[in-house]
C-alpha cells in the first residue's frame, strides 16, 4: 500500500513536471513572437522617422503614425515583459516539480533499500535460527548417545 502511494505521488509529480515544461515552452514561444514584433515595430518606427525627415509635407501624418508606433512599441514591450515574467514563473514551477520528483525518487530508493535490508536481516536470522536448530538437534543426539 505504501509503495502504491509513492508510485501515485511520483506520477503526479511527473505530470506536474511535464505540464510545467509544456508551459515553459509555450511561454518561450510567446516571448520569441513578441521579440519579433518588437523588432518589426522598431524597424517601422526607424523607417517612419527617416521618411519624416525627407518629407516635410507629410510631417503631421508621420507624427501621428510615430505616436501610434511608439504606443504600439510600448504595448509590445509591456507584453514582452509580461511574457518574460510568465516564462520565469513557469521555469520556477518546472524547477520545483523537478526537485519534488528528485526528492520522491530518493524516498522511493530509501524505502526500497529499507525493504532489501529488512529482507536480508530476516534471511540471516532465519539462517542463524536453522543453524542453531541443527546444533541443538545434534547436541541432543550426542547427549542421548553418551547416556546410553
Amino acid at each position: 500500500m505504501r509503495r502504491k502511494n509513492v508510485d501515485v505521488l511520483l506520477k503526479v509529480r511527473s505530470a506536474r513536471e511535464s505540464r510545467a515544461l509544456a508551459d515553459l515552452g509555450a511561454a518561450r514561444h510567446e516571448v520569441n513572437g513578441l521579440e519579433s514584433k518588437l523588432e518589426e515595430a522598431t524597424s517601422n518606427l526607424a523607417h517612419l522617422v527617416m521618411s519624416g525627415a525627407r518629407n516635410v509635407d507629410h510631417a503631421k501624418n508621420l507624427a501621428t503614425q510615430r505616436s501610434s508606433s511608439v504606443a504600439r512599441l510600448r504595448q509590445i514591450n509591456d507584453s514582452l515583459l509580461l511574457a518574460q515574467f510568465r516564462e520565469t514563473e513557469t521555469r520556477d514551477k518546472w524547477i520545483t516539480a523537478n526537485r519534488d520528483k528528485d526528492i520522491s525518487q530518493r524516498l522511493v530508493n530509501r524505502q526500497e533499500q529499507e525493504f532489501a535490508d529488512t529482507a536480508t536481516r530476516e534471511g540471516r536470522k532465519e539462517t542463524e535460527d536453522l543453524s542453531r536448530g541443527r546444533l541443538t538437534i545434534r547436541g541432543s543426539a550426542m547427549n542421548k548417545g553418551e547416556s546410553s
